[in-house]
């Protein structure tokens, strides 16, 4: 396991799971963001979004994620400043670093401008360098804040990732989905002294919490303004923004003529006992109503076998139906919250936000401004509840 999956998976105890997404509401969350003066510098930027990360864990969290940093700090240092850069001639117009997303997060236009786009994943350290160069910034950096040994190590590596593609593919941009990593403001300044862009582009659904807060890239493309309008209010750079719907959300494959197999597809998240059981009963009521159901699991969550719970819908595989099929085949599209529900609503497809299997979510969502809410939707329960009304109409007769 490389350093950056080995990290990756340790955060995910402190920052990343589910519980940590909704600990700060909206207005202790602003409160946060509100109280620092506003950033003179992509340092200043760097640090307060690694203050308001930091916010998000709870104490022990803290101290697992700091010693934990000062222990591998060094021996990565050294590890990083004695990689070699291998030879090469070959040059990119840019580098994408895709961390299991697909390269259609990318906006035509920046295609359209870097035609020729490397794209590589993270984490392999003998991919990673340092130079001088970057041994005096790194220095610099320890000398403000000594202390901050999760921050340190976060942004050597960041640091250890971006010399090493710059060193061997000389490209002219950087394009990356890393703007919730505090590093993102200081890996746009080291590249743009360099005349290297360092894009950002949105890969899926925003929320206002303090992760994301004060980014700059030197361009940050976004789907539409309701989601600048949110990281606006989260105060990230605002003149980095541009609007534009990459072919991941536009789905070109889509037949919008197709016959539709189903009055609903369910796109599946990571479900708990509580929440499976919930849509179990949703699909036997709607199943019994006459209508045609679809189950989708989430290709990061289908290990588990979903056949036991539902009986008499499909279970779709990702690895057999695309997206573009899925949509093309239904007439509806049921989900908690998911880039489904944008995906789906950008083309057309009436969406469905479940508000019913994990009561309380849906207040939650709303306090920290879910730009689906302000989408035309429809929501479960009231679905539910118009079956209801139908079968008791029924028996009534």
């Amino acid at each position: 396991m490389g350093i950056t999956q080995f990290l990756k998976k340790i955060s995910g105890l402190f920052i990343e799971n589910g519980n940590v997404l909704f600990r700060n509401d909206y207005r202790s969350a602003k409160s946060m963001i509100d109280s620092f003066p506003e950033p003179s510098s992509d340092m200043e930027r760097a640090f307060y979004q690694y203050k308001c990360t930091m916010k998000r864990m709870n104490v022990p969290g803290r101290i697992v994620m700091n010693l934990g940093s000062l222990i591998m700090y060094l021996p990565y240092y050294f590890r990083f400043t004695h990689n070699k850069i291998p030879y090469s001639l070959q040059k990119y117009d840019a580098v994408f670093y895709k961390d299991k997303v697909s390269i259609d997060i990318v906006p035509n236009s920046v295609r359209e401008e870097y035609p020729d786009i490397l794209t590589l994943g993270i984490g392999v350290t003998k991919e990673m360098s340092l130079n001088r160069e970057d041994l005096k910034f790194l220095k610099g950096l320890r000398r403000i804040k000594p202390w901050w040994f999760y921050f340190h190590l976060k942004v050597m590596m960041k640091l250890a990732m971006t010399s090493y593609c710059i060193r061997t593919y000389h490209p002219k941009a950087l394009i990356s989905h890393f703007e919730e990593s505090f590093a993102c403001s200081l890996m746009a300044e080291y590249c743009e002294r360099k005349k290297i862009k360092y894009i950002g582009v949105m890969h899926g659904e925003r929320l206002y919490t303090l992760k994301t807060a004060f980014f700059r890239c030197t361009e940050y493309y976004a789907w539409d303004q309701d989601y600048v309008n949110l990281l606006y209010s989260m105060r990230c750079e605002r003149s980095q923004f541009r609007i534009e719907v990459p072919n991941a959300l536009l789905q070109p494959e889509y037949n919008r003529k197709k016959d539709k197999e189903y009055d609903y597809t369910i796109y599946l998240q990571e479900e708990s006992d509580e929440s499976i059981a919930a849509l179990q009963k949703v699909c036997e009521k709607m199943t019994s109503h006459g209508l045609r159901v679809a189950v989708r699991p989430h290709p990061r969550f289908s290990r588990r076998s979903f056949e036991k719970y539902f009986h008499g819908v499909e279970i779709q595989g990702s690895q057999d139906i695309t997206l573009a099929e899925s949509f093309s085949r239904t007439k509806a599209v049921i989900a908690r919250f998911s880039t489904v529900l944008y995906q789906a609503w950008y083309i057309g497809i009436p969406i469905v936000i479940d508000d019913y299997t994990l009561p309380g979510q849906l207040e939650r969502l709303r306090d920290l401004r879910y730009v689906m809410l302000d989408k035309p939707h429809e929501l479960l329960s009231d679905v539910i509840r118009a079956l209801d009304l139908e079968k008791a109409n029924g028996d009534g007769k």
